[in-house]
């Protein structure tokens, strides 16, 4: 990003020797597009997916997508927008039209921060099933900036068009440093549906025993069973690898879904996690595709004995 001064004060000041002018000024940072380099490879034209079920409120069936900005100045200003791709058709993205919008000044902690949690069934029941993109326009020290988002292919949920899939729901909560945004107290969520695998659980257990000095009993003081689970997502473009590991992965709360059909439990819809082991990311050779495999735990450690 390009950087650039604005004045914000300048006044003069008498001294002994002569007169002078202070003078103050704030950085800011221009956004600028990201420029994606194709060398022949389609990854470079990836295309996600995400689901809207219009027969039912269940959130298992039906994907959001969380949008933020942050502004630097009081006279900036971000739109956001919603981009139906096959027709270059633009809706703006600021009222409960296609979700839940929160301006900038609507949120106590950070009143530079607006955001818009999308709701992909909003989309599918005014528009239909297709391609979108979210744009943000951003206007700053009288430079218009849009910046795109990833593309999306919206379709109808279904059993067959979700399995192979696995989605990604968190919740944020705090101060990303890098990003210089502090999500608190601003309900601010999402989801990234991908193709992957979310199960297979494994169980360890911890026991705490009563040796009597005879040695000839020994007594259950308590147990706790810990469940852990494995999280593969395959063939994934850098657009989404970044995002899963420099933000979704940095959550105050994440939940994970599985929708396979072949998965040993259908039982696994919003399983609150807590990562645990991070197994190595594979890159696929002649690709620029990555393999993602890691273990979470459950969130709750309340699957436990107490005899007392």
């Amino acid at each position: 990003m390009a950087g650039a001064y604005l004045p914000i004060d300048s006044e003069p000041l008498d001294c002994d020797l002569q007169e002078r002018t202070f003078c103050s000024a704030v950085r800011v940072k221009i956004p600028s597009v990201t420029t994606i380099v194709d060398k022949g490879f389609k990854e470079c034209c990836f295309m996600n997916l995400v689901l809207g079920d219009l027969n039912s409120n269940d959130d298992y069936k039906n994907d959001y997508l969380g949008i933020f900005h942050q502004k630097q100045t009081s006279s900036e200003t971000c739109t956001f927008i919603l981009r139906e791709l096959a027709t270059n058709t633009d809706h703006n993205l600021n009222n409960s039209t296609y979700g839940i919008f929160k301006n900038f000044g609507s949120i106590p902690n950070n009143l530079n921060l607006s955001t818009y949690r999308l709701s992909w069934k909003k989309v599918l029941t005014l528009h239909g099933e297709g391609a979108y993109q979210i744009i943000k326009r951003i206007s700053i020290v009288g430079i218009n900036v849009d910046i795109p988002s990833n593309s999306y292919q919206l379709r109808k949920y279904s059993i067959q068009q979700a399995n192979g899939t696995t989605r990604i729901d968190t919740k944020h909560n705090g101060r990303m440093v890098k990003l210089g945004i502090d999500f608190k107290n601003s309900g601010f969520e999402t989801t990234l549906r991908t193709n992957g695998f979310f199960g297979n659980r494994d169980s360890t257990y911890v026991q705490d025993n009563l040796i009597y000095s005879n040695n000839e009993k020994n007594e259950q003081v308590s147990i706790i069973e810990e469940k852990k689970y494995q999280f593969q997502m395959v063939k994934v473009p850098e657009c989404i690898s970044e995002d899963f590991f420099s933000f979704h992965l940095l959550a105050n709360e994440i939940f994970l879904n599985d929708y396979n059909v072949n998965n040993h439990s259908y039982e696994l819809v919003k399983i609150p996690t807590v990562l645990s082991d991070n197994s190595g990311t594979k890159y696929i050779p002649q690709t620029r595709n990555a393999i993602i495999n890691l273990t979470f735990e459950h969130r709750y450690k309340n699957s436990k004995n107490i005899n007392s």
